[in-house]
């Protein structure tokens, strides 16, 4: 998977288990925005899953079972078009982002997984090479922690 040329330096990486947080952060925005602009935001991808969405979620939740992670949070649309899940670790926190203004939180272990138009189920997600490089205020154990991601992902939805 090729890394985003565009990194972002967090103004604040922490740890958190307070579900207030994350919820806010899973209706910021990013997780309203209409499907077409969703990747137009820098350090998101996505990838096609060959299941619906019920069955990419429930691949998505054991291959992060077997990485080690939890569902820290779920948020399932009643048609099963569109579902969003929070991973987090063990000890039931997940890591939140803050960027420059307030109203940038993000959930850098949050996947969407959306039917789109066509019929196709997409799984997008944020790019953990976007946090890292010079001036990046986070512990680099905390960013080795996000960057399995997509290899996490392509192990749930190979076929």
């Amino acid at each position: 998977m090729p890394r985003s040329t565009s990194r972002r330096t967090p103004l604040r990486l922490w740890m958190t288990g307070c579900v207030a947080v994350v919820m806010a952060a899973m209706g910021s925005n990013l997780a309203r925005a209409k499907p077409e602009q969703a990747l137009e935001r820098s350090g998101r991808h996505a990838m096609v899953s060959p299941y619906d969405v019920e069955e990419t979620v429930s691949k998505i939740e054991a291959a992060a079972s077997s990485h080690g992670l939890v569902v820290f949070a779920k948020r399932a649309s009643g048609e099963q078009r569109e579902a969003t899940l929070v991973l987090g670790f063990s000890g039931g926190v997940t890591p939140v982002m803050m960027g420059e203004h307030a109203a940038d939180i993000e959930l850098p272990l949050q996947i969407d997984v959306v039917r789109g138009a066509d019929g196709r189920t997409e799984v997008r997600f944020h790019d953990p090479w976007m946090w890292t490089g010079d001036g990046a205020d986070a512990a680099p154990d905390e960013l080795r922690a996000i960057r399995p991601l997509p290899d996490l992902l392509q192990s749930a939805l190979a076929v």
